[in-house]
């Protein structure tokens, strides 16, 4: 028998650690995701890869929830038009963060994109009146200024159109992504994880096939592998990303995102063996330092109920 959010919630600890954790593998997890398009070096249209990874991340969640529930009526939400909103802001937001990287750095496009805190914050005061204080203020500074310096200054003048190109895409992306950390905080405290990640999966599904098969073009066995592959990953990464929010305010959680930074920095290393310079150095430090801040931050709530996950 399935057992309900009513009748079963745990109280978190007074630590924002375990949710500044639970942020941390999410963000590693989606960069690898948000690197995708440049990883196949343009030779699969992002909205083919956005699809399919949408794609593989509802059939593993249909089964996730079969295997838990044995129906999908479990799943039914009281919030509908919310999950639908949450879908189309993602699904969106996910299009032009990965297609971003196409036109301008790896590092550049992810430290753009990571402004989606700042609008994550602006959200979270017009939806939930969270407030916060000068340390969390502190620490999304230092973040923030980290993310300035490690982009590089051919950004500022670019040497040709596509670079701002890039740039754009990173920015809406970003705005994007800070509404839809709004509505995941709202859906985290009230619904299980494993419905909402059901939800955003088969709704972008359905939202991008029509426009993948326009685009379509043929790929090789190795591509279908490696795009499909990508659904579980984002499926973690969404796991992750929901227990932090259903564990902290979106004030504490959204900031941590930044070590997406030094995430992609590293990636590009291993790929292309650049060396990050003094100034990707640094702004890690600030990310980092940003990221130590929040951890040892209390959360405004020392009795939050979460949903249940385990099923």
């Amino acid at each position: 028998m399935a057992i309900t959010h009513a009748s079963k919630t745990r109280s978190v600890s007074s630590s924002s650690l375990p949710a500044v954790l639970w942020a941390l593998a999410g963000s590693f997890a989606f960069t690898l995701v948000y690197s995708s398009a440049w990883l196949s070096h343009g030779q699969i249209e992002p909205l083919q890869i956005i699809f399919l990874r949408y794609a593989g991340g509802a059939a593993l969640a249909l089964i996730i929830m079969l295997a838990m529930e044995r129906s999908l009526l479990a799943a039914k939400s009281p919030r509908p038009s919310l999950h639908f909103v949450r879908a189309l802001t993602g699904s969106l937001g996910e299009l032009c963060v990965i297609s971003a990287p196409l036109y301008i750095s790896l590092t550049d496009s992810t430290s753009i994109g990571l402004t989606d805190a700042v609008f994550a914050l602006i959200f979270a005061g017009i939806f939930f009146k969270e407030k916060t204080t000068g340390l969390q203020r502190l620490a999304v500074v230092l973040a923030f200024c980290g993310a300035v310096a490690i982009t590089r200054t051919d950004l500022i003048i670019p040497n040709h159109g596509q670079a701002w190109l890039g740039i754009l895409l990173s920015f809406a992306g970003a705005v994007l992504f800070g509404a839809e950390n709004a509505f995941i905080k709202t859906l985290a405290s009230r619904e299980r994880a494993i419905a909402i990640i059901l939800y955003v999966n088969v709704l972008s599904t359905l939202y991008l096939a029509a426009f993948a098969a326009w685009s379509w073009q043929e790929m090789t066995l190795s591509q279908w592998i490696e795009t499909l592959s990508l659904g579980p990953i984002a499926l973690f990464a969404q796991y992750c990303w929901i227990q932090a929010l259903a564990r902290a305010d979106l004030s504490i959680v959204a900031p941590v995102g930044y070590v997406s930074i030094p995430f992609a920095t590293f990636l590009s290393f291993v790929i292309l063996g650049t060396l990050p310079g003094a100034n990707v150095i640094f702004g890690a430090a600030l990310v980092m330092a940003g990221g130590v801040i929040l951890a040892r931050l209390e959360p405004h709530s020392e009795n939050r109920e979460l949903p249940d996950t385990s099923g």
